[in-house]
């Protein structure tokens, strides 16, 4: 059980998938690669778990699969399918931090858009932890424009946590701007 064959076998079979999509980014073999991105391109409640895998894996070739995976017109809905999209959509951001991903900071900042609060604070936050300067304009303008106090707050520690001088104006801007909650 501690070897990725042992795991790969699990993937075929749906009540073990999720397990074993986790118990491979553990592991951390490259050869899981194309059985993971195989689940990943495959819609299912296991497709945000093997997101995440592909980021574990830590092999750069997986970041346009990723992207491409990305719902831009995901919503809000309770329903099942919703839900798993929009956590799909965040875990394709947390697995384009662990890759370093840098130059796909892009389509997170379209992602941006998202009306989930959920997805958009881990977009946010991944923005911030890839350090991209694309992404400087829009977490500047989520940080002195947004309605919502709380993503207003993740996108100044974004800020702060991306760096540049660019940012500076808005971080002093954020002193000096009370925010109801």
């Amino acid at each position: 059980p501690n070897s990725a064959e042992y795991w790969i076998a699990r993937l075929d079979q749906k009540d073990q998938r999720k397990e074993a999509l986790g118990k491979l980014g553990k592991i951390g073999d490259k050869k899981a690669l194309p059985h993971v991105i195989q689940w990943f391109e495959e819609e299912g409640e296991w497709q945000p778990d093997a997101a995440y895998t592909l980021g574990l894996l830590g092999d750069k070739s997986a970041t346009s699969n990723l992207v491409a995976g990305i719902d831009y017109t995901v919503g809000t809905g309770r329903d099942k399918r919703t839900r798993a999209k929009n956590r799909t959509n965040l875990n394709i951001a947390k697995a384009l931090v662990l890759l370093k991903a840098h130059d796909k900071a892009d389509a997170l900042v379209q992602l941006l858009n998202t009306p989930n609060l959920s997805t958009r604070e881990g977009v946010i936050r991944s923005l911030g932890e890839l350090g991209n300067p694309e992404a400087t304009e829009a977490m500047i303008t989520i940080a002195t424009e947004e309605s919502q106090p709380f993503i207003r707050k993740v996108a100044i520690q974004a800020l702060g946590n991306a760096g540049g001088p660019k940012a500076i104006p808005a971080l002093i801007q954020g002193l000096y701007t009370e925010l109801p909650g």
